[in-house]
């Protein structure tokens, strides 16, 4: 399974686990691949909530936020995306 949950994250999973995946561009101009799209993981989780965890972390770092009103409404915004994305594709299977 692979699912885009951000312009810069995914969720790729294998047999024990769900996989954390951030975009990169090669910025190398003397690589082949200058330009190009590739994907790493940067984590492996057992369980699903922790993967979204991980990404509402991530996002509240990323995030510019001063205020805690502001703080509450970037994790409900990221918890409304992942949720609209995975209620998407489960209707797909």
């Amino acid at each position: 399974m692979e699912i885009r949950l951000t312009n810069d994250y995914k969720l790729v999973t294998d047999s024990l686990n769900y996989i954390l995946q951030k975009r990169n561009v090669v910025k190398n101009k003397d690589s082949e691949n200058y330009g190009n799209e590739t994907w790493s993981s940067i984590g492996w989780y057992g369980k699903l909530e922790h993967l979204v965890n991980k990404l509402i972390e991530l996002e509240i770092k990323q995030s510019d936020v001063d205020q805690l009103h502001e703080l509450i409404t970037v994790v409900l915004d990221v918890e409304k995306r992942i949720v609209d994305i995975l209620e998407k594709h489960s209707n797909r299977l």
